[in-house]
């Protein structure tokens, strides 16, 4: 399940169907070479992803995410809230992403399904494929 996000592809994306957040981590930012420009700022915070009582969001920001085939994809804009420290996981995805994308996470098989112009989109694990180039 490693979605192309902005043009990359993703290795290290944790979903979590019980989240209402996108998440991406701020290495994962600086990675991509966001211009802070494009950074929406607003007083948000959030609850439950760290020990401390609430977490103040760095800002938001649009991306476009892919799942797929290079011949049968599906792709949307997700809003991503930037959090202010370093995670092994490159982005997490909640159930705002489930709902864009009219899918469905099959947690015994860890599988994501989704709807897509050809048929239903399965994912499980990485394309030996390279689609797009990847952020590490």
């Amino acid at each position: 399940m490693n979605p192309i996000i902005n043009g990359l592809q993703f290795t290290k994306v944790l979903t979590d169907g019980h989240s209402d957040l996108n998440l991406i981590y701020q290495d994962t930012i600086r990675k991509l070479g966001v211009n802070p420009a494009t950074i929406y700022h607003r007083n948000t915070s959030f609850q439950g992803v760290m020990p401390d009582p609430d977490t103040q969001s760095m800002g938001s920001l649009s991306l476009e995410v892919k799942f797929g085939s290079p011949d049968n994809f599906r792709s949307e804009k997700l809003t991503f809230h930037i959090a202010p420290f370093v995670s092994r996981y490159q982005a997490l995805l909640g159930r705002e992403a489930f709902a864009r994308f009219n899918a469905i996470l099959h947690y015994a098989s860890l599988t994501l399904k989704m709807p897509g112009p050809r048929g239903i989109i399965s994912l499980r694990e990485i394309s030996s494929v390279p689609r797009a180039r990847k952020i590490v």
